[in-house]
């Protein structure tokens, strides 16, 4: 849906707002819920705030690249932007947003 909505969306994490899991533990599991479209366009937004559009899709590329063809999973793209990013915010999202886990304060 980022995608489809042009890829050049912009939009700060908003910490206060509830945790969703947007995927699954395991990687070999295929249903996705119908909420996460919207969400995951909304979580894109957020990286792209924080890294700039042009980063996040050269990330994003360059993750494509290196595992396509194949099995390509939430946790190897989590890995892959904190790897090139070292950034502590993108790690809390992915675990709010992605994951469904809030954080300890």
């Amino acid at each position: 849906m980022y995608h489809d909505d042009g890829g050049d969306g912009r939009e700060a994490f908003d910490f206060q707002e509830p945790p969703a899991q947007l995927a699954a533990s395991t990687p070999w599991n295929r249903a996705t819920p119908i909420a996460s479209y919207r969400l995951g366009a909304c979580f894109l937004r957020g990286l792209a705030h924080r890294l700039g559009t042009g980063a996040l899709r050269e990330s994003m590329r360059e993750f494509y690249l290196l595992r396509a063809p194949g099995l390509i999973t939430t946790g190897q793209l989590e890995a892959h932007l904190l790897d090139r990013t070292q950034d502590d915010v993108i790690a809390k999202a992915f675990e709010r947003w992605v994951w469904g886990r809030k954080a300890a304060r």
